[in-house]
Formats: structure tokens, C-alpha cells, sequence
């Protein structure tokens, strides 16, 4: 499942940096709670616009920028 292939990622050094932005059936909270916990930028639950999730995952990759300038800066 998606919380399970965030915490594999998260688990290798040069992946664990990447922003996952997980797209579900399950809009139920407990779901949506564990996904955050395993380490997700966003969680988008179905139906969604199109122009919703490229906005959710243009924030997603922007934060990861910003936090990359920060620690370049520190």
C-alpha cells in the first residue's frame, strides 16, 4: 500500500528526501492520518480536479526547495 512504500523510501538515504503526494479512494481520516505519519507531503482523495493535484504537487516540490535552500544556507 502507498504508507508502506512511503516508509521504504524514507528508509533509503537519497529517496527519503522525495515529496509523495498519495491519491486515494479512502477519504477517511484514520487513513489519511496513518499516510501523514508514514511521511506524505499531501493526500488528495478521489474524485479530484485535475488542476487540484497539480497544484497540491507544485507545493509539494516547492517546500522542497525551500527546505534544500535552508540547509545550503546553514
Amino acid at each position: 500500500d502507498g504508507a508502506t512504500l512511503v516508509r521504504s523510501l524514507a528508509a533509503h538515504p537519497r529517496l527519503a528526501a522525495v515529496p509523495v503526494v498519495m491519491v486515494s479512494d479512502d477519504a477517511s481520516d484514520l487513513t489519511r492520518l496513518e499516510a501523514f505519519r508514514a511521511g506524505v507531503r499531501d493526500y488528495i482523495t478521489r474524485p479530484f480536479l485535475d488542476e487540484e493535484l497539480v497544484i497540491r504537487v507544485r507545493r509539494a516540490t516547492a517546500l522542497v526547495s525551500v527546505e534544500r535552500e535552508a540547509v545550503l544556507d546553514s
